[in-house]
Order: C-alpha cells, then sequence, then structure tokens
C-alpha cells in the first residue's frame, strides 16, 4: 500500500475551505502547508509542497468552481495534501504530465507541481475534482 494511503486513513489535521478572492485563498494555503509541514519535512520538501499546493489552489479558483477544499496530512517524512472543488477539472487527462504554456505564461502550475512532488494524482468524481500531491522526505537527502 502507498505510504499517502496508509497516512490517509487518519483525519487530517488540518482541514478546512479557503475561500475569497484568488491571491487569499492561495496565501491561505501557503501558510497552512508551512504550518502542517514544519517539524514533519524538511525545509527544502516544505517549501517544495508549499509551491505545488499554492499553484493547484490557484487553478481550483481560476478553472474550478468553489468551494475550494483543502485537506493537509502530516506525518514524520511524508506528508498529503489534497485540493477539492466542484468544478469538471482539466478535459486533458493528461494535464500536467507536459508543460502547456500559453502566451500569458500560464500552464506550468500542475506540470511543475508533478515535478516536485513525489506522486500528484487527478481525480474527477461526480462532486467535482480532487488533485492529491504526495511528498516523502527522502533520508538521504533530508
Amino acid at each position: 500500500m502507498a505510504p499517502g494511503r496508509r497516512l490517509r486513513r487518519h483525519a487530517p489535521g488540518v482541514a478546512g475551505t479557503v475561500d475569497g478572492c484568488v491571491d487569499a485563498p492561495v496565501d491561505d494555503a501557503r501558510r497552512i502547508v508551512r504550518a502542517a509541514g514544519e517539524g514533519h519535512l524538511g525545509e527544502a520538501k516544505v517549501d517544495d509542497l508549499t509551491l505545488a499546493v499554492s499553484e493547484v489552489v490557484a487553478n481550483a479558483y481560476r478553472h474550478g468552481r468553489p468551494p475550494v477544499r483543502l485537506r493537509v496530512w502530516v506525518a514524520d517524512g511524508r506528508a498529503v495534501v489534497t485540493v477539492a472543488d466542484t468544478g469538471p477539472g482539466p478535459q486533458d487527462p493528461f494535464a500536467g504530465l507536459l508543460p502547456a504554456p500559453s502566451e500569458d505564461s500560464a500552464g506550468y502550475g500542475l506540470w511543475i507541481t508533478h515535478q516536485i512532488c513525489d506522486h500528484v494524482s487527478l481525480r474527477r468524481t461526480p462532486e467535482g475534482f480532487t488533485a492529491r500531491l504526495t511528498v516523502l522526505q527522502h533520508p538521504s537527502l533530508s
């Protein structure tokens, strides 16, 4: 069983809705992830996860539908974050696997997320769309 799946058997350490204009929820998400990761992940991993979550939350507000829900599970050396909204998610089933630049510099958020997280899953359900991000603190890279 994947480490993230075992961790998610427990209630999230942080769960809530980040609402408002695009900038405020992204700032809230960054603050929440940074606080949750401290003491469980190294500084570089917390930075990576914070960046990835901010990209996914921004996408949820730009392309999804409210409410946007953020859930965080942490344990020593690992973290799982889900960002869910009630929108349909990206049309492209390969979204984020290659950069999709546009003229306005958009299209890199999911690609960056795939590059810096150990695992990324994107799931569409009748209730909406969820991105799940997992990071692991590899002992040799601490």
